[in-house]
């Protein structure tokens, strides 16, 4: 077995695999965001790939209660509870052939078969366990893409398709800043400064994205870049040929999505500045608005995530260690109110011809400076 010990905002998950590439993957994927440590774990996963396992898990056990499993973007994934002698939690995911198994601090995946599709798993259980643990711990998330600059960020929100992806693809590929997260973004609130920290998920980037970008879609397909691979494996032609592109290209990781880019990841940074990007469909680049407090929290209510809170977390995947300090999350309301309260925000009105050069990029970084 390949082991690795992960941190997230002080809780420790060792993860196991019996496939080394694997591993690989999973550390390639979660950090810097995550942080590899050599503390004792507060919980382990493992990932085992054994058909006659699974077969014996299959047939000795029965359908129960649905259970709520992972906060995924726009929905929860539910799972059946599946009732097998001598263990406390168990559950099937007929979909991709795989049991989740959870004895007290101990979670274990027992797949019908070694494919790529199990790392994706893997992450998200650790994901999972992290987002939970931070939550319980009086943090929150936002439905954001992040962007930094020596150490102040700036926080892209908004509703889906509202552009988050395209503004932040654009900041990084015309300025030197640092990429902090696409689609999740933890807020910590310490005094007068908020603290923000990214949280690694597949960067999803669609067609209306790529037109706006000449050569991104290119410069992808030539890379090998896929969500299920590694950079080392997309530099060989035999590994890479046995991780298969998922139907609509299935995204890139974070990693991939900062190489093709030639920018840095950045695991956390000070919240400097908010930006609701608004298409305008007329002509014309990238112009900026000042927001006051009250309608920019109005429009930071708009791009929460209706289903991930400290109130929504896994029935599953959450795990709060007694050695941390559980403290109450502010709700939705509060979140927006304190947000926009000590940060100032801004519309970026997007015209057809935004994107075509780098004066708006400028305008963006020069908030950073303030």
């Amino acid at each position: 077995m390949t082991r690795v010990m992960l941190s997230y905002e002080g809780l420790n998950i060792g993860v196991a695999t019996d496939r080394s590439d694997d591993a690989a993957w999973l550390e390639e994927f979660l950090l810097p965001w995550f942080a590899a440590t050599g503390d004792t774990a507060d919980v382990t996963v493992t990932l085992t790939c054994d058909r006659s396992r699974f077969r014996a898990l299959q047939a000795n056990g029965s359908p129960g209660e649905q259970r709520r499993v992972f906060m995924l973007d726009t929905r929860t994934t539910d799972l059946p509870s599946w009732h097998v002698p001598g263990h406390d939690i168990v559950l099937y995911d007929a979909e991709q052939q795989l049991f989740y198994l959870r004895r007290d601090r101990h979670i274990e995946l027992v797949a019908a078969e070694a494919h790529t599709d199990c790392r994706i798993n893997l992450m998200r259980v650790v994901r999972e366990l992290a987002m939970g643990g931070t939550q319980l711990a009086g943090h929150r998330f936002l439905h954001a893409s992040a962007f930094s600059l020596n150490g102040r960020a700036a926080i892209v929100s908004g509703p889906r398709e509202a552009g988050k992806t395209s503004l932040l693809t654009y900041a990084l590929a015309r300025s030197a800043s640092g990429f902090l997260t696409n689609d999740r973004l933890l807020v910590k609130a310490a005094g007068a400064a908020t603290t923000v920290r990214g949280m690694p998920t597949i960067v999803s980037i669609r067609a209306g994205t790529m037109d706006l970008f000449p050569g991104m879609r290119e410069g992808i397909t030539a890379r090998g870049y896929r969500s299920r691979a590694t950079l080392a494996e997309t530099q060989d032609p035999e590994k890479l040929a046995q991780i298969p592109v998922k139907p609509g290209g299935g995204g890139i990781t974070p990693r991939q999505f900062c190489t093709l880019l030639q920018r840095e990841p950045v695991a956390e940074a000070q919240a400097a500045v908010l930006l609701f990007p608004r298409q305008t469909g007329q002509p014309g680049g990238l112009q900026l608005r000042r927001l006051d407090p009250s309608s920019a929290c109005q429009r930071l209510q708009q791009g929460l995530f209706g289903h991930i809170g400290p109130d929504r977390l896994s029935e599953v995947f959450t795990v709060f260690p007694s050695r941390l300090s559980r403290r109450q999350a502010p709700d939705d309301p509060a979140l927006c109110h304190q947000l926009t309260a000590a940060v100032p925000a801004w519309e970026c009105l997007l015209g057809r011809d935004s994107y075509r050069d780098g004066r708006g990029a400028d305008a963006l970084l020069a908030l950073l400076h303030e």
